[in-house]
């Protein structure tokens, strides 16, 4: 299972979030989170192919991915993923993907399995189109 070590993509972004805006650590996690889960899905614990992936995100310069690099080994960023994760425990995480959400009410909510965007949708209170069966009789449109 090396591919579920993702040590150092993890700590990445705690280096991303603790030293970039919001937003650029959104957009990082979900520019790793799909090349992790979508095909070809990258091996992004083996540190030659995290940091071709680092270096085609559009929003690090070429030095600022040699930072992010090294801010990951560092013992804070070390610490950092191991709280993280013991408050992830904490909460009731068991694998992954474990998403832990808080809407514009301050609510929070913990998610399970890459099959519940969904259900994140609908707790951000955010448009999205449902699946849904087809009347019996009507033939797929595939």
């Amino acid at each position: 299972m090396p591919m579920a070590h993702t040590v150092l993509p993890l700590r990445a972004l705690h280096y991303i979030k603790a030293n970039h805006p919001r937003e650029t650590y959104h957009a990082a996690l979900e520019y790793f989170f799909h090349k992790f889960w979508t095909p070809p899905n990258l091996n992004l614990s083996q540190a030659d192919v995290f940091a071709k992936v680092l270096a085609g995100f559009e929003g690090f310069s070429s030095e600022e991915c040699e930072k992010i690099l090294a801010g990951a080994k560092s013992q804070e960023m070390k610490d950092a993923l191991t709280r993280s994760t013991q408050s992830a425990l904490d909460k009731g995480a068991f694998g992954a993907p474990w998403i832990w959400v808080r809407n514009d009410k301050g609510e929070a909510e913990p998610f399970f399995g890459s099959d519940r965007f969904h259900f994140i949708y609908k707790f951000l209170g955010l448009p999205y189109q449902d699946l849904e069966l087809l009347p019996p009789g009507e033939k797929a449109k595939l």
